[in-house]
């Protein structure tokens, strides 16, 4: 049998250690368990969200916040301003986040529509307008949500020509044309041969009766 006296020291730990096991405290990032971020600057606004004062847009789900100078987007009943300007963001990730380079950091962030271009007045144009650097926001985040239409290549006309087809060559056949040349070179070699032949004959005739002659 075990003794008394060793499994009292035993209990004795046993005890200690629950003492010790306490919960542990979970630390939640504030951005883990909200929602929100900074307005979209708009006079009209996209679908599912909602134009605020006139100026900006907010999802319809979250409360238009302005503390001036900027315009952002809580969720409802709340206060996210601190939140998103230590860690900015806007409140749709469709969107892009730009920062007006014209007011101390951390005052001058907005959001635009993806291709848009931020500018330092607080407004958004449209992609490939011309826009004077000094007046140009800074882009710090594209949106994750959508296409970049500024983005998009655009297919230019070829001016190439193709390559003409080589016409296949055709070869004429049939009978051969004499040309007028050869012709009257071809009779006159005949008729020459005809005279010739003829005073064959003569010859042959006159040596006949000749020799006729002769035996007479």
């Amino acid at each position: 049998m075990i003794s008394s006296s060793f499994l009292l020291p035993l209990l004795a730990c046993g005890v200690f250690a629950l003492q010790l096991a306490q919960p542990v405290p979970q630390f939640f990032d504030p951005r883990g368990v909200t929602s929100g971020g900074w307005s979209l600057q708009a006079t009209s606004c996209p679908v599912d969200n909602q134009l605020c004062s006139g100026s900006y847009c907010c999802p319809a789900s979250m409360d238009c916040v302005h503390v001036s100078p900027q315009n952002h987007c809580c969720p409802k009943g709340t206060t996210c301003q601190a939140i998103f300007v230590a860690s900015p963001q806007c409140a749709d990730d469709g969107w892009s986040l730009w920062n007006k380079t014209t007011v101390p950091k951390g005052q001058g962030y907005f959001c635009c529509l993806p291709g848009q271009i931020g500018t330092n007045s607080n407004n958004c144009v449209a992609g490939g307008t011309p826009v004077v650097a000094t007046l140009s926001a800074e882009l710090l985040s594209s949106a994750t949500g959508g296409v970049d239409s500024s983005s998009t290549p655009t297919a230019s006309p070829s001016n190439s020509k193709s390559p003409a087809t080589p016409k296949a060559s055709t070869t004429r056949t049939g009978t051969s044309e004499t040309s007028p040349t050869s012709a009257t070179s071809a009779e006159t070699s005949k008729s020459a041969a005809d005279k010739l032949y003829t005073l064959e004959q003569v010859g042959y005739i006159g040596g006949f009766a000749f020799l006729v002659q002769m035996m007479l």
